[in-house]
């Protein structure tokens, strides 16, 4: 067993001082997703921080980023990082969906989520976004039924606390959203709320 475990040892050295820097960001990457994915926020947190430090910039990374501040529920960082994902994605429709529900979450902003939502809703149907299309981009998938319901939603608590200024029409979307994704039992029950 002696020679074998040797041997097993002088691999993993081998393999940790051959690879890039490239290839170490990237496996760095996907670990960061996948905290994300177990709820472990703040350790996925960590080590995007340290990618950002480092010039390991992969795509969506502050966005990514952003997703781990808003499920910390640091909302104004959330929205820091997704301004930065802007400016290098400038038709990312799933990054303008983000800043509505960080807008969404900062209570006083519903008129600036709302103007979000629909940009994002513009670019996912205006194909304007397929530079930066992943699984957000069919029709039917999670984010633009979402868009079209969080509409509806936050223009009817608009009309319900006595805003007067001129909005949306929150059956449109509600309509819409419901077309594209009547299956969910969740985002049914969000419109019939609204």
């Amino acid at each position: 067993h002696y020679p074998l475990r040797r041997q097993r040892q002088m691999c993993i050295r081998d393999s940790i001082y051959t690879k890039s820097n490239t290839d170490r960001a990237e496996e760095l990457y996907y670990l960061a997703m996948e905290h994300q994915d177990a709820a472990r926020y703040q350790e996925g947190l960590k080590i995007y921080n340290y990618m950002i430090s480092n010039n390991h910039i992969f795509p969506y990374v502050y966005q990514n980023r952003a997703d781990c501040y808003s499920n910390l529920g640091k909302h104004n960082l959330a929205l820091r990082d997704l301004k930065i994902e802007i400016r290098l994605n400038p038709n990312n429709s799933r990054a303008y969906y983000s800043i509505g529900n960080s807008y969404y979450h900062l209570e006083h902003y519903k008129e600036i989520a709302i103007s979000n939502y629909q940009y994002s809703i513009y670019l996912m149907e205006s194909g304007k976004d397929s530079k930066y299309r992943d699984a957000y981009s069919t029709p039917n998938s999670d984010i633009i039924p979402w868009a079209y319901a969080m509409v509806a939603f936050e223009v009817a608590n608009l009309r319900m606390n006595g805003s007067r200024k001129r909005l949306p029409s929150e059956c449109q979307y509600a309509n819409k959203a419901y077309q594209l994704n009547y299956n969910s039992d969740t985002l049914t029950c969000l419109l019939y709320t609204s």
